[in-house]
């Protein structure tokens, strides 16, 4: 699948770097970024093969190929983020071009952004991982059973790999009690920043799907296409081409 993904993706880089600028405009850099990310994810993947388990109130997270050090699941990690930013800047981008192309008057500026926001959310996820979810003494004396094989796993333990592992704890007996802070932090951290991208998506599709509505009320015909409903900033802004 590796092998797959990466020969799908140059073919798209291809296609985007071949075609004319002015059948996709500037939103060709937007599925190049698509592409280049999915590239970057698909490589990290394969170099670091994580496996995630589930052992009580543990989470665990480990590297099974080439990189077998804690700093590969964290690493995995951030470029997994990374996928978040794209994309709500891929719903903002068709939001703006049909309803606000003003704010694309200077795509670099839009471009700089989502670069910028990339590499926050790829930082953020690697620092919770390796902050947040490192070992500690707490964590490694309630994982020990499994390290040690006494319990059934998918993938074969010993107590000296314990420390490569990303590990989180979130409560230290039963659940709601004695919880883990640093450990919750991390995971509401997550779900604070998918919560967002969730709440961005949906907006931008209820923007998109109302301004449309109000086109075929005008008159105007269905739009199948991104370059055909971008055809208002061609015309107003041509500049963005």
């Amino acid at each position: 699948f590796a092998v797959l993904a990466i020969i799908v993706n140059l073919m798209l880089l291809r296609i985007v770097y071949t075609s004319q600028r002015r059948e996709i405009g500037s939103y060709r850099y937007l599925i190049a970024t698509f592409a280049c990310s999915d590239l970057i994810y698909t490589s990290v993947h394969w170099l670091v093969y994580p496996i995630p388990e589930m052992y009580g109130n543990s989470y665990l997270l480990s590297g099974h190929n080439l990189i077998t050090s804690r700093f590969g699941p964290c690493l995995y990690c951030a470029v997994y983020s990374q996928a978040v930013p794209i994309l709500t800047f891929h719903f903002l981008y068709r939001t703006f071009a049909i309803r606000s192309p003003e704010y694309l008057a200077k795509p670099k500026l839009f471009f700089a952004a989502m670069f910028v926001t990339t590499v926050a959310i790829d930082l953020d996820g690697f620092c919770v991982m390796w902050v947040l979810f490192r070992p500690d003494e707490v964590t490694l004396a309630k994982i020990a059973p499994f390290f040690a094989g006494n319990t059934s796993a998918p993938v074969v333990h010993s107590i000296e790999t314990a420390q490569n592992h990303v590990q989180a704890l979130y409560w230290t007996g039963e659940t709601f009690e004695g919880p883990r802070w640093l450990n919750l932090l991390g995971a509401f951290n997550m779900m604070v920043v998918i919560s967002a991208t969730y709440a961005i998506v949906i907006a931008c599709s209820h923007l998109i799907n109302k301004y449309l509505k109000f086109q075929l009320r005008l008159g105007a015909r269905p739009q199948s296409h991104h370059v055909r409903f971008s055809s208002t900033v061609r015309s107003a802004h041509p500049h963005l081409l």
